[in-house]
């Protein structure tokens, strides 16, 4: 596989570097998802053809807790800028039309010029400031999709090693159910706490997982759910739970246990560690 080559900052990833692939290969034809994954069948899905649909990447945040001059999705991550590979992910998926990237205010002129300007897109990204919350970030950009665009797909931008077959088996899902999410099986025990730091119950994990990004939504839904959650000044992790609040099922997906979050200065080195096992599908092209 050739090298990664980002111009004008010279960014080169060496092909060692993704020389070992864990993702599993994906093939597209219109309408039909195909996996090599024996745990995610192959999905007939002719609605697929008639879908349009948005990726929100949510990378507002300000990553306070990693430290340093630059909010944690500005930072290296394998001579790459870590929101560049997570909206990469979404740009070489053939089903996503559009992506909208929600990014702290002043940082949007650094990200346009230093992030996806040395970058060929696929797509034309569509840059924007996002809000103080979250959930103020998704909803400014569900406020910028017009009637073209049917279903939407969220994912973190602190969650640089997701990949294309992620989400497309979100895609595949999206065709028969309305809110569709990713998630891993819990393998910790979990211990609910008192006032005092105490134990005051250990929690059955046996239907616990852990929700991971993307979630994807028929965008109506989304917007109600949004809508209902800022109308009664309810906040979220996530935007499932928003879509929960409205009784509307969710139904999950099996998640890659690679897709972390990268919060902490850990997460981060524990990214760096895990990125040559990861299959780069692709090349990030220089303009």
């Amino acid at each position: 596989m050739p090298g990664l080559v980002l111009t004008p900052a010279a960014w080169l990833i060496p092909d060692q570097a993704f020389a070992a692939a864990v993702s599993v290969p994906i093939r597209k034809e219109k309408g039909r998802v195909h996996s090599n994954d024996s745990s995610r069948p192959p999905v007939d899905s002719p609605d697929l053809r008639f879908m349009t649909i948005a990726a929100i990447i949510v990378a507002a945040g300000t990553g306070q807790r990693l430290g340093g001059d630059l909010p944690k999705q500005f930072l290296d991550l394998g001579g790459v800028p870590l929101l560049a590979r997570t909206v990469w992910a979404f740009d070489r998926t053939e089903e996503i039309d559009r992506i909208l990237v929600a990014l702290p205010e002043s940082y949007l002129e650094h990200a346009r010029r230093e992030v996806f300007q040395p970058i060929r897109w696929r797509l034309d990204l569509e840059l924007l400031a996002g809000g103080e919350e979250r959930s103020d970030s998704v909803g400014r950009c569900l406020d910028k999709l017009e009637g073209e665009v049917d279903h939407v797909i969220v994912h973190d931008g602190a969650r640089p090693l997701v990949t294309s077959d992620l989400v497309r088996q979100i895609v595949a899902g999206l065709a028969s159910d309305e809110a569709v999410i990713a998630g891993v099986a819990e393998k910790n025990t979990l211990k609910r706490l008192d006032g005092r730091r105490f134990v005051a119950e250990t929690v059955d994990r046996t239907d616990v997982v852990e929700a991971q990004t993307p979630q994807g939504f028929r965008l109506d839904l989304l917007r109600r759910a949004h809508d209902s959650a800022r109308s009664e000044g309810a906040g979220a992790t996530d935007d499932s739970v928003l879509v929960e609040r409205l009784g509307q099922p969710v139904r999950v997906i099996q998640g890659e246990e690679t897709n972390l979050k990268v919060t902490t200065e850990f997460d981060l080195m524990l990214a760096r560690c895990l990125l040559p096992l990861i299959g780069q599908e692709g090349e990030i092209v220089s303009c």
